[in-house]
């Protein structure tokens, strides 16, 4: 029989358990390292994906509603939200009454909600090639004989103290338009109702600058009408293509370097 005694064996196994313990807390800090690493991916190869696929308008709208948002340690959300829901899952033909839901809605004497919808300067050069640029020449001459220049910095209005007035500065009908003697009112129309005039500071120069905002009434009478039908559009499915791409760069990238990394 042999015996012997291992001496500071308390101290040894101390020891180890603090080393365990040491690795356990590096490998715990480095997931949560890689997987916010990873949700941080995901919102960047979302925003990829939808400037490849979406036309200019519907990506700005799709950027804008992504966000990222952690919940715990180890658990973040890469979302869209609900304004930009309607691009990722598609949508059906039909009345838009989503636009009911915004700001400024009102109620007509007839008991039918109304909104008017802001379109912006665009709206009047795009109704066609021709037409829309005769409007566009018509509406300088509208402006220019009531002493309102079109030029975005030069003329603008001012107040008593000599700045530039800010907010909105002059607001019409087409019908103002029309009886200015306008020979294409009518086909404007029916493609927007108002315009107005504001002097806002742009926040990239901070000057302030004039801007002509055309408008357009959308009534729930329309749906009897048949105006304002969205044609529809099949769904975006970028989340669905994100899911599988989080699988592969998890399995092929992450966690390779994690196993490398702590012998696993």
């Amino acid at each position: 029989m042999i015996s012997f005694k291992i001496k500071n064996l308390e101290v040894f196994a101390d020891n180890i358990k603090n080393s365990v313990q040491k690795v356990q807390k590096e490998i715990e800090e480095d997931v949560k390292k890689s997987v916010k690493a990873l949700a941080v991916g995901v919102f960047k190869k979302a925003e990829s994906l939808s400037r490849e696929r979406l036309p200019g308008s519907l990506d700005d709208i799709y950027r804008k509603n992504l966000y990222i948002e952690q919940i715990s340690d180890n658990v973040l959300i890469v979302g869209l939200k609900k304004d930009a829901l309607w691009i990722e899952e598609g949508r059906k033909s039909g009345f838009m009454d989503e636009l009911f839901k915004g700001p400024g809605v009102k109620t007509s004497k007839e008991g039918h909600k109304y909104r008017s919808i802001p379109l912006g300067e665009k709206a009047i050069s795009s109704i066609s090639t021709d037409s829309g640029q005769d409007i566009l020449k018509e509406l300088k001459v509208f402006l220019r004989n009531r002493g309102i220049r079109y030029n975005k910095t030069k003329g603008l209005e001012l107040d008593e103290k000599g700045s530039p007035r800010v907010g909105k500065i002059h607001s019409f009908n087409i019908k103002d338009l029309a009886r200015s003697g306008s020979k294409n009112a009518q086909s404007l129309s029916r493609n927007i109702q108002s315009f107005s005039v504001f002097q806002n500071v742009n926040k990239s120069t901070g000057k302030v600058e004039r801007n002509i905002v055309t408008f357009r009434t959308i009534s729930e009478k329309h749906k009897e009408q048949g105006k304002w039908n969205h044609p529809g559009r099949p769904a975006e499915n970028i989340f669905q293509d994100l899911s599988e791409w989080v699988e592969k760069e998890w399995q092929n990238n992450i966690l390779p370097e994690l196993q490398k990394k702590y012998g696993g």
